[in-house]
């Protein structure tokens, strides 16, 4: 988590220092510039079924009408899963399951309200994610099962700032690339030990924040 916020702030540090085309001849442009953000409805479910996500997210506006960004989160088990491993332990003690992961995420931003500058307004761009996760037991390491997921997308929304609030709720489609790989050391026959698909990627969701 620590490595995925460090390469947040240095790429965001990197950019800023030749993005200063905030202002202008005619005036200078007093809105903000930079956006952390976070939504805690993931710390419930993630994005890979049996995970949760503690989510940031850093944009920072590059252009009168653009900006960048980029979004980490740490992934662990989820509550649904804490509660089915505690009913379950009176079943099978040895059980005790571990969920670790991350997922980041970069988009670039194209703002096209004639009224606003970036970050606010409507906007539209690509979006890349990679997420992954692993999941074992924890009494039993060589078991266990790794999900990796990645997909491109092309994603709309809006983002209001009110003061140093903001709030950016968007909607998105794209495609997708699922793969699960499965090591059971005392099921040698099992019958799958890596599945894969592609799909269709569709997003929905919000984010909040303090701008400035």
């Amino acid at each position: 988590m620590k490595k995925i916020f460090l390469i947040v702030l240095i790429i965001g540090s990197t950019l800023a220092a030749n993005a200063q085309r905030n202002t202008g001849a005619a005036g200078a442009y007093e809105g903000p510039k930079y956006i952390i953000k976070t939504n805690p409805l993931p710390m419930l479910g993630g994005q890979i079924p049996l995970t949760n996500e503690y989510r940031l997210v850093f944009e920072m506006k590059t252009g009168p009408k653009q900006a960048l960004q980029l979004y980490g989160a740490y992934m662990g088990k989820s509550p649904f899963l804490s509660l089915v491993e505690r009913y379950s332990y009176e079943l099978d003690e040895d059980l005790r399951l571990g969920v670790s992961g991350f997922r980041a995420q970069a988009m670039y931003k194209f703002y096209l309200l004639n009224s606003k500058e970036a970050p606010e307004g409507l906007y539209i761009g690509p979006n890349i994610s990679f997420a992954t996760a692993k999941l074992r037991n924890k009494n039993y390491t060589p078991d266990y099962v790794n999900a990796y997921y990645t997909s491109g997308s092309v994603i709309g929304g809006y983002q209001l700032i009110a003061g140093h609030f903001a709030f950016d709720v968007f909607a998105g489609v794209g495609l997708k690339r699922n793969v699960y790989k499965v090591n059971l050391q005392d099921a040698s026959d099992f019958p799958i030990n890596r599945l894969g698909w592609w799909g269709p990627k569709f997003t929905f969701g919000f984010n909040l924040g303090y701008a400035w």
